[in-house]
């Protein structure tokens, strides 16, 4: 059986503003969670792990793209104060065509670091993971969706004591036990592949996709997808939409 993912940080539902900077956070200021939407009908996946998610009151922007897709199932995990609109959260979610059970969710080690961004003083906020159980026509995937601290922003070595303490805290939070996992998000760190520095996420069959271009307008190749119990038959980026992050398209077997 066949089923495509798609994982895409949307940076609040934010567009770049035509002219502005693409690597400057302040030129992606445009209301644009209708366009993302509207990609992702296209796109027509069968999963989607969405991260920096807002929410107000008792709306967010993964309940309003579940309906316009006519999609049931779906799940937000509201983890810190929005930085991008004032007076909303920050977090993740889920949206899927099949029956989701089983959610959980928590926030990864916050060192609580300050730091010169782009001109702005800010704190690290706390960053989290959401999980659940998909039932494919019977089969069961456990899906993750998570974001991690920008570590080159705070200056943080993946390799000092405070980057182990936040990578300890991912690895710790993965669901155990799946015969099927599927994990996707911004782990906000620069790399075609991952497991030469997460290598506790590898011991049990894991495997991931080769990130052979970028997943950011600067370059960067954030965006991660990790799977185990799934084959996979295909990737690809569109470089074309306008968020600070691409979204990545995976076609899989089960």
């Amino acid at each position: 059986m066949q089923f495509k993912s798609v994982t895409w940080n949307i940076g609040g539902g934010k567009y770049l503003k035509e002219g502005e900077d693409p690597l400057l956070m302040a030129s992606y200021s445009v209301d644009a969670v209708s366009q993302i939407a509207d990609w992702l009908m296209a796109a027509n996946p069968d999963v989607i792990t969405l991260q920096e998610v807002q929410g107000h009151e008792n709306s967010n922007q993964i309940a309003e793209i579940a309906r316009f897709l006519g999609y049931e199932y779906y799940f937000f995990d509201a983890t810190s104060p929005s930085h991008i609109d004032e007076g909303k959260t920050l977090g993740n979610g889920v949206i899927s065509k099949y029956p989701l059970s089983d959610h959980s969710t928590g926030t990864f080690f916050n060192p609580g670091i300050t730091a010169d961004l782009q001109g702005k003083i800010v704190t690290s906020h706390d960053k989290g993971w959401g999980a659940c159980s998909v039932s494919i026509d019977g089969l069961i995937v456990t899906v993750m969706t998570l974001h991690l601290i920008p570590f080159r922003a705070f200056d943080i070595d993946l390799v000092s004591e405070t980057g182990k303490a936040i990578l300890r805290s991912v690895e710790g939070a993965v669901p155990s036990g799946a015969t099927r996992l599927l994990i996707q998000g911004d782990f906000n760190i620069d790399t075609p592949e991952l497991r030469s520095m997460m290598a506790g996420l590898f011991s049990d069959g894991m495997e991931e996709i080769f990130l052979g271009e970028p997943t950011t307008p600067s370059g960067k190749r954030y965006d991660h997808v990790l799977y185990k119990g799934l084959s996979l038959a295909g990737t690809r980026i569109d470089h074309s939409v306008k968020t600070d992050h691409y979204p990545v398209v995976c076609d899989f077997t089960v």
